[in-house]
C-alpha cells in the first residue's frame, strides 16, 4: 500500500515513454531529470566545444567564444 503513495503522478502532458527508467521530473518545470550521480568539476580554462565528424566545417570554441555568441 505505501508503495501507491510513493508513486509519482506524471503530469498531463509529459509522454512517460520520454522518462528513462529510474528517472523522474523536476518539479515545477517537468523537465526531465537525465542525470545520476555526482556532477564533475570542470575547469572552464581547459573546456571547449566541439563539431566534428559528418560536417563540412568542423568547430571548436572554448568557454569564452561560446558565451560571446549572440543569444536571445
Amino acid at each position: 500500500m505505501a508503495s501507491l503513495f510513493k508513486r509519482k503522478r506524471i503530469p498531463e502532458g509529459v509522454d512517460p515513454a520520454r522518462i528513462p527508467p529510474g528517472q523522474t521530473l523536476t518539479a515545477p518545470d517537468r523537465w526531465p531529470l537525465l542525470h545520476f550521480g555526482p556532477v564533475p568539476k570542470t575547469d572552464i580554462a581547459k573546456w571547449d566545444f566541439s563539431v566534428f565528424g559528418a560536417v563540412e566545417n568542423g568547430l571548436s570554441l572554448d568557454y569564452g567564444e561560446l558565451r560571446a555568441l549572440p543569444s536571445k
